[in-house]
């Protein structure tokens, strides 16, 4: 039921959406250069090393490429592949570790409300590192937390099952670095402390092998990260450690910095519609605290949690991997029928209801109104996704106040997988207008210009654009773009209508036919764009 449930989730729309900006379209990007190639160490963005993240991420595209079979051009579904089955296996792994340790139908609840978190239905039908990071940071944090089940219980711990953890960590350091180890060691840190005083804390450490596991991880990150130290001459540390990471932990990195408290607002839409069980479930945790699977689920969660608040750079998706062990924490709440009877658990109730309530109707409201505002007029997609969230809000509201919470569960996810349909399949790819560089491709084709001998981007230089037509394009500025296409007859140049005066100053009395117009909104930048195609002529 849980794998029809993921491939009702995250199917529709994968091979719909466009390539999106940037990340996606630079991480399909350098994958797609890796085929071509052939060389699978390094990491190139066109000419441009890009040693921000691991190699792990374009591994697995790279695979789900040659498993395709249709080589280095297959289109942007293809590269999505490993974060749909990541998004997946998430899913799968959070309801193994979840049933043994707190019971079929909280781990059931748990493990379906994670696949309906909007968060992991972006991620997967992204190709990027985060849904992909959620599935080796859950494997990890589930075999050492069933590793401490058993040392709670008094069981044996079979000499494997620690060792699969530290593979699911070693995984992780491959696709994004420190953050699964840094979940996975403020969990076994905050446990120590926690358990101190019961004499069980050495017995756990020592179950969980971690000599033999810092070994594994090292067979399987040091070969690559060794390789591309040699090739790059030590670039990609230097990069990606002493540029990328120490950034965002000194400051907000690509402006994407924010006080602390971000995560606990932007929770309420990241994991919406679960968010109303963690948000009603946190006071009973907290009083539940002493139970295994509890206090397990709190070292897993909130350590990591404050220190992703405290990191100056945020982006809401940062603290996907916590999101398993809070929703296990509100489904065990929710189930056990906790309600808060204090006058503060009452309007902290309130609060959370209120939230819920509303990220429901901003959603379908939302997506209604955009496909009305840039879908040329209102649609059956747009109807449609406005109702399903005002019904299915309204009626999760009226189930969980009639105590209903099976129910209210099944209508979140049923109400989630239609939402998500509609947007994904219908609304967001049919809205031209925000996708420029599927137009401009697609114009390229038509015109029969797509391959010119040379191709330029002036003054709009997204990576879907690269993605879209060809690894060669150049992007660059007005006057050497200028000094290419003079000298290049049949070049075919895209200069945005920002960059048009400087390029024709610079072109001089050259040859240019004008093959039409492209106009949308550059979405990464929110501003409207205007694009003309020029071709060199003599």
């Amino acid at each position: 039921m849980l794998v029809l449930l993921c491939l009702a989730m995250f199917l529709p729309g994968l091979n719909r959406l466009p390539p999106t900006d940037r990340d996606e379209s630079r991480f399909a990007q350098a994958s797609r250069q890796m085929v071509e190639s052939g060389n699978y160490i390094d990491i190139r963005f066109q000419d441009v090393p890009r040693y921000k993240k691991p190699v792990g991420i374009y591994w697995l595209q790279s695979a789900a490429v040659a498993l395709v079979g249709e080589g280095a051009d297959s289109p942007i579904w293809v590269y999505r592949l490993p974060s749909f089955l990541a998004g997946l296996c998430a899913v799968l792994l959070l309801y193994g570790f979840g049933r043994r340790f707190a019971g079929d139908d909280v781990a059931f609840a748990a493990s379906a409300l994670l696949a309906a978190a909007l968060v992991l239905n972006i991620e997967s039908r992204l190709a990027k590192t985060d849904a992909s990071l959620l599935m080796a940071t859950t494997g990890a944090l589930a075999i050492f937390g069933t590793v401490y089940a058993r040392v709670v219980a008094g069981r044996a711990v079979p000499w494997l099952l620690p060792l699969a953890g530290w593979a699911f960590l070693g995984v992780g350091v491959l696709i994004k670095g420190p953050i699964t180890p840094m979940v996975a060691g403020l969990a076994v840190a905050s446990l120590a402390v926690a358990d101190r005083g019961l004499g069980r804390t050495a017995a756990y450490l020592r179950a969980l092998r971690p000599v033999s596991g810092l070994l594994l991880v090292g067979v399987i990150v040091l070969p690559w990260l060794i390789a591309i130290s040699l090739i790059s001459n030590g670039q990609f540390l230097a990069s990606s450690v002493g540029g990328d990471l120490a950034t965002k932990l000194t400051g907000g990195a690509e402006s994407h910095g924010a006080p602390p408290g971000y995560y606990f607002l932007t929770m309420t839409g990241m994991l919406w519609p679960g968010a109303l069980l963690v948000g009603l479930g946190l006071p009973w945790a907290w009083q539940q605290r002493r139970q295994p699977f509890v206090r397990f689920c709190l070292a897993w969660a909130v350590p990591s949690f404050i220190a992703f608040e405290l990191f100056p750079t945020k982006l809401p998706h940062y603290t996907l991997p916590c999101d398993p062990a809070l929703l296990l924490l509100g489904a065990g709440a929710a189930l056990a029928g906790f309600r808060p009877v204090s006058r503060l658990g009452k309007v902290w109730r309130g609060l959370v209801l209120t939230g819920f309530g509303g990220v429901g109707l901003a959603l379908g409201l939302g997506l209604a109104g955009l496909d009305w505002r840039f879908g040329g007029g209102p649609s059956v997609a747009g109807i449609g996704a406005a109702l399903v969230a005002v019904l299915a809000t309204a009626s999760v509201l009226w189930l969980e106040h009639r105590g209903r919470i099976a129910r209210a569960i099944m209508v979140m996810v049923v109400g989630a997988a239609a939402l998500y349909g509609a947007a994904f399949a219908f609304i967001l790819p049919g809205i031209d207008a925000v996708w420029p560089s599927r137009a401009l491709a697609a114009r390229l084709t038509d015109l029969g210009v797509a391959d010119a001998p040379t191709l330029l981007a002036v003054g709009y230089s997204e990576p879907s654009l690269v993605f879209l037509t060809r690894t060669d394009i150049l992007m660059t500025a007005p006057e050497e773009a200028a000094a290419v296409f003079r000298d290049r007859p049949g070049a075919v140049a895209l200069v945005e209508a920002g960059s048009r005066a400087a390029f024709d100053a610079a072109l001089g009395g050259a040859g240019v036919a004008d093959l039409g117009h492209v106009e949308g909104i550059n979405v990464s930048r929110g501003k409207p764009v205007d694009i003309a195609i020029l071709r060199r002529v003599p």
